[in-house]
């Protein structure tokens, strides 16, 4: 009886102490959340990738050309193809950038949970004003809300690109031979917040 009660009251200890985060103000809750850079509707789980490239953060980069990258891997085989492996990766890692990106990245969760929740809210009064005479369901305010914003979520081209890099890379290791992702490359989305950036840019260099 003493291990028993032992084990209730570590259990209750446990319970009260440990912080009340809610499943709301959690990312994995969310499968997409909305960028607050550009507004774009991303996926959950590639919200700091997504807000690095807002920042133009690129740690990583060829040290013959100089080109550089987000992620090492694409700079090692593009030292493989483009210099015959005579290169080596440049790491600049920039903790400061990297903290900015992911207190980005959590506010943009915070911000998806308040932009929902103003939804489901106009929902239920629009159900109620609509249908006073019949009682509202869950369902229905669900279905309403995805109707509303499914067309803001991430267009399926992005993850369609992704997906094709990833088998690239898995069917060229097979066979040992060095990646081409020139022709997904060539199909690829930009971000247009950089885009509009770097017109910007271009404007003012000329102006002056």
């Amino acid at each position: 009886e003493n291990i028993c009660s032992f084990a209730a009251n570590k259990q209750i200890a446990k319970r009260l102490t440990t912080p009340k985060l809610t499943k709301h103000n959690d990312a994995a809750y969310y499968p997409n959340i909305q960028c607050l850079l550009c507004r774009e509707w991303v996926c959950s789980r590639n919200r700091y990738m997504h807000v690095e490239s807002h920042l133009q953060y690129r740690p990583y980069k060829c040290s013959f050309c100089g080109y550089d990258n987000r992620k090492e891997i694409f700079i090692m085989l593009h030292i493989k193809k483009v210099h015959g492996g005579r290169a080596e990766v440049i790491r600049d890692i920039n903790t400061e950038l990297e903290h900015e990106a992911w207190n980005i990245a959590e506010r943009c969760v915070e911000h998806t949970r308040d932009v929902l929740k103003r939804a489901h809210q106009e929902a239920v009064q629009n159900d109620k004003a609509s249908a006073s005479a019949k009682p509202s369901s869950f369902v229905k305010i669900e279905e309403a809300l995805l109707s509303k914003y499914s067309r803001q979520y991430r267009p399926k081209l992005y993850n369609i690109q992704r997906a094709e890099k990833s088998l690239i890379i898995e069917d060229s290791l097979k066979m040992g031979i060095v990646p081409d992702f020139s022709e997904v490359s060539n199909r690829e989305v930009k971000c247009q917040v950089g885009l509009s950036c770097d017109v910007n840019m271009k404007e003012s260099c000329f102006d002056e």
